[in-house]
Parts: C-alpha cells; structure tokens; sequence
C-alpha cells in the first residue's frame, strides 16, 4: 500500500492559479502533505516564481530538516534521483541553469526572472504582469524576496552536501497544448451553463454565463492565443468588461 502512494508528484496542484486565495497555512498543508508520500517532485519555473505560499515553504523549518534528511539519506545510500525536477518544455534553458555549482555568485532563479519572463506575463500571486511590478515597489521587492529564499534555499543544501537539489527536466511539447486543453475545458463549461438555464434568473449566474460565452467566442479562433498571459489578456476585452453588471469576481472566477 505505501508503494502505491509514493509516486513522482507533480505540483500542479500548486501552482499559482489553484492558489492564488489560498493562505500560507494552507499551502505549505498541502505541500507537506504531497511531498512526505512522493518520491520525487516535479514542478514548473512557474510555480515556484509565482506561487502563494512558496516562500513560506522555504521558510518553513520542518520543510527544511525534511529536506536535509532526505539528501543525507540520498548521500548514505547513494540513491541520488531525489531532486525537485523543474520542468522545461522545448528546451529553452540548458540543463544546469539552476545549479549552484555553475551559479557561484548569480541568483539563477532572479537571472531567470529577468532573461525569460516577457514583461506582460501576469504574476497571478499579484494580479499583475512583471511590467508593472517593475513599477510597484513593495511588489517587486516581495517578488525579489521571493527570489532570494528559492536560492539560499537551494544553496544551503549545496554548501551542506555539495548535492543539487533543483534539476531540469527537459520535455518536448506541442505549443498549442495549452491552448488546446483550455479551449477543451471551455467547451466542457458552456455544456455545463446550458444544462443550468434554471439558474439564469440569478443576476450573477447570467453574468457569469454571458461573459463565459463572450470570452469563447473572443478565444476560439484567435491562434495568436497559446499561453496563460495571452488568455488573461482577453478577459480586458470591450465586449466583456462593457457587460452591464460585470463584476471583478466574475471575471476571477472565469479565470
């Protein structure tokens, strides 16, 4: 029975979309919870720049000797496939991007910040792109805050053991993947709306399903929409925010 629990766990639970209104405490529940059973953790650069909760993680002192007893394990046995595999899609960051060894005095994870996020990514722990938290200075140093843990954290096990704890993961994929599992989603919620029409005498239900159905008919045909940042974009279009009654809850639930 142990056996069938301790998989390789993805993350993706986690991330920062899932747990945008989810508070530290819950997070780091969830995080404990997941990696005390996994195996090994898989997680996406994503995640862990932009995710509730994370620093508290890396604060986190039960986290940390979890950590340090698990490498010295890895060390006694010689059993070194533990690791936080960050996954990369399409190889646009070579395999030691995030080792300490290579980064004796760079921050890799703040190099990654500046070199690889476009300005108009939307950080959604902020419900802000990185352009204007470049112009929001508690924000920015909240989210360079964030930075510093992720490697100090990073560093102190290597600087213990020697041992790199984050580990790329390389994966080929198909570009339009996400855009694909998001249109299918979509499709999936207006069957689900149709089947509610009793609930369209609920001001905040009609709402909800006439900005849904607007912002479908917005992403479908539009290609140029392949990325988290690109789909957000469109909730700012005039035909959804000009709805009569639309409200920002609405939208953060679309989202």
């Amino acid at each position: 029975m142990k056996a069938l629990f301790r998989k390789n766990m993805y993350l993706a639970d986690s991330d920062s979309t899932a747990c945008s209104n989810t508070s530290s405490d819950a997070y780091i529940k969830k995080f404990k919870s997941g990696v005390l059973l996994a195996k090994s953790i898989g997680i996406n650069p994503n995640m862990i720049l932009d995710s509730n909760g994370f620093e508290s993680i890396l604060n986190d002192k039960i986290v940390s000797k979890f950590f340090d007893k698990k490498i010295k394990n890895i060390l006694d046995t010689k059993d070194a496939f533990f690791h936080i595999n960050i996954h990369i899609f399409n190889n646009y960051v070579e395999d030691s991007y995030f080792n300490i060894s290579e980064n004796s005095k760079d921050n890799p994870f703040l190099r990654y910040y500046n070199d690889k996020i476009a300005d108009d990514y939307l950080f959604s722990s902020f419900g802000k792109t990185k352009k204007e938290i470049e112009k929001d200075h508690v924000l920015k140093n909240k989210l360079f805050l964030r930075l510093q843990l992720l490697d100090s954290f990073s560093r102190n096990i290597y600087d213990k053991y020697e041992y790199e704890l984050f580990k790329i993961k390389n994966q080929q994929e198909n570009k339009n993947q996400f855009r694909i599992s998001i249109l299918e989603n979509a499709r999936h919620i207006l069957k689900e709306i149709k089947t509610k029409k009793n609930e369209l005498d609920d001001d905040d239900f009609y709402l909800y399903a006439k900005a849904f159905s607007t912002y479908y008919d917005i992403i479908k045909d539009n290609i140029e929409i392949i990325n988290r940042s690109d789909f957000y974009k469109q909730l700012n279009d005039d035909d959804i925010v000009n709805i009569k009654g639309i409200s920002s809850s609405i939208i953060e639930k679309i989202k």
